[in-house]
Order: structure tokens, then sequence, then C-alpha cells
């Protein structure tokens, strides 16, 4: 696509979430111009507890092998971009503490991932899982940005001669390339259909967790619940429900995570309890979509599950060199670019 010095924006992307926010650090590091447009609504990336957890989480998707490495890669990617942007990596003790801890060890070793150790109270102790602050983590990638985040609600995009406008209530904003970070909303009009098409195909995951003034030094996790450190307290968490969009904390939910959490703890929990909802995206095969969209100058940052804190460096670094690629006319050089190819799900 050609360039054009009248656009005042190299690149654009829509939505700060953990996804939106890491991939415009990744630009922006490697010498682009970026702007980014929120709604300025709380996301799901603030309704999360920031764990960083690449063997929990690949055991309990049952991961191939593949999958593992791609998490274990996104751990790794971590290091570099926590120094770089001044977050904080707390190396929080984490252990599975629910039942079967012998198969989940076992699990752990046949996707060849350092295998945990068994504590006393048969606890499995597991070294590679850490932990962010998500709040603290979302104003430090900001603070990277060369300019402020725009909050605005945008209403359409449309193709230009030399590359997209996006109409916000506060105006248009044109660029050359834009890239779609806006979590698990429904698609912005005006977008070409075979890209409407695979955003339709991102299901809305319902997340309800609570904060509790008890605080706890370690992260406990268990078969759909957790309680991990946060602040001066813990979070107790949470809910995967497909195919929902309501905000509102349902109560029989939270007892149920109450009630779960401890069994973990093996104490009551101190309340007040105060609950949050997120949404998330979930994509058909788990992974988000990351990458070229399959229209020249429009890419796709999206859906990475219960991951994105996780994934997010490694889904900017795939997103960035998807960009250079075309902007180049060179190829993406992620190894797992293939993986993460929105356009998978067209084919």
């Amino acid at each position: 696509m050609p360039q054009s010095d009248n656009i005042p924006n190299d690149i654009l992307i829509i939505g700060a979430g953990v996804l939106g926010l890491c991939t415009a650090v990744e630009l922006t590091r490697r010498g682009h111009d970026i702007r980014v447009v929120d709604t300025g609504v709380p996301n799901a990336s603030s309704v999360a507890a920031g764990m960083i957890a690449p063997t929990l989480e690949a055991v309990m998707d049952r991961a191939t092998p593949e999958r593992a490495a791609l998490m274990r890669d996104a751990r790794s990617v971590w290091d570099g971009f926590a120094e770089g942007t001044g977050i904080t990596i707390h190396p929080a003790r984490t252990f599975w503490a629910g039942r079967q801890t012998t198969a989940m060890n076992k699990a752990i070793e046949q996707l060849e991932i350092q295998p945990g150790s068994v504590t006393d109270d048969g606890r499995v102790s597991v070294m590679s899982d850490v932990l962010i602050e998500p709040g603290p983590a979302l104003e430090a990638m900001r603070a990277v940005l060369a300019r402020p985040v725009t909050s605005a609600w945008v209403g359409s995009v449309a193709r230009t001669a030399t590359g997209w406008k996006v109409a916000t209530a506060q105006g248009e904003i044109e660029a050359r390339t834009l890239v779609l970070a806006t979590g698990a909303s429904r698609p912005v009009t005006g977008l070409p259909p075979e890209v409407a098409l695979l955003i339709a195909r991102i299901q809305p995951i319902r997340g309800q967790i609570g904060s509790v003034p008890d605080r706890t030094d370690a992260v406990l996790r268990g078969l759909g619940i957790y309680v991990a450190p946060s602040g001066e307290g813990a979070l107790i968490g949470a809910t995967m429900e497909p195919g929902r969009r309501d905000l509102e904390p349902d109560a029989a939910a939270g007892r149920q995570l109450i009630d779960a959490a401890e069994q973990l703890l093996g104490h009551p929990v101190a309340g007040p309890v105060e609950w949050r909802v997120g949404i998330r995206g979930a994509t058909p095969d788990g992974l988000p979509m990351a990458g070229a969209s399959g229209e020249p100058g429009l890419y796709l940052a999206l859906a990475p599950r219960r991951n994105g804190w996780l994934l997010g460096p490694l889904v900017a670094q795939v997103v960035a060199d998807a960009i250079e690629g075309e902007l180049q006319d060179g190829g993406a050089r992620s190894p797992h670019a293939a993986a993460l190819d929105p356009r998978r799900f067209s084919r």
C-alpha cells in the first residue's frame, strides 16, 4: 500500500487492552509512529489476575507439545518486554492445590516442561509460572507510548486511497495501517466482509472475579479456581461462561467460587468480596488471531481466551513482524505466525 505524507499517523490501533497496548509498545520500539484509540471503558485485561502461567495453562488445556512450546516461548518473551516497559514480574510461588497432584505432575513431564516438586501437604510447586499486576502493567505500557491513548468510541472504519479512515466520537482519524485489538466486542462497521466474518467467529466468554482483603503469599490453583495475590489482598476467580456478555456479577457463581477457594485455602475466605466481570474472546481453536487479516494494511490482535497476559508480548511480535513484512514486501519472521494467523479460519 503506498505511503502518503498527508496521513498523520503511520499505524492506528483500536483497543487498549493487553494485546492492543503490547502491540503499540512493540511497534513503538521498532520506530513506528503509533496512535491508540480506546473507548475508555474498563476492559477484560483489567479484570484479571495477571498470571503468566505457561505450565498450568498448558496442562489444564491439555495442550499439544507444539502449543505448550508456544506458551513457553510466550513466557520467555516477557523478560525483555517487562524490562523495556518497567513492568514488574513477581516470582510468586505457584502451586497446583487441586486434586490429582500425581496426574498433574505426570502431565507436566509429558509436555517436556520442567516437572514441579510435590510439597509435604500434597501440592505441586510450579517454578515457571509468575505474576504481574494488570492495572500497573497497563499504565506502564501507556507511559511508553509517544502519544496518550485517545479515549473515544469508534463508530466505523473505511478504506481510503492511502490507508484507512476511522470515524470516532471525536472526529475522523486516518492511518496507513490499522490494527484491530477490540477484545470480544462485535465487529466495527465498515470492515471488509471477509474480515467481519473472521471476527464474528470469536466467542465471548464471561469471566467473574472477586477481590478480597485477605492477603495470600502464593498462587493456588485447581480445576476452575485460583487464588492469587493482588496488591494488599487477593483475587479469587474465575468463571468461564461461553456466550454471555452481561456484566452484572452473579451471586450464585460468586458463591461457587468462594466455596472452591475455601477448599484450596483450607480455611474460610475473609470478606467482603468485591466482584467484577470481564468479557474475553476465544477463537474455535483457543489461540488468538494475530497478524494479517487478508486485507492490505489491516491486522488483527484478538481473542486470547484467558491467556491475554501470557500471550500479549508474543502476539505483539507476530503482529509487528506481519506489518513490517508487508511494508517491506517480505514475510513474517515469527516461528508462531502460522499458528496465530487469523486466516487459518477462512481456509
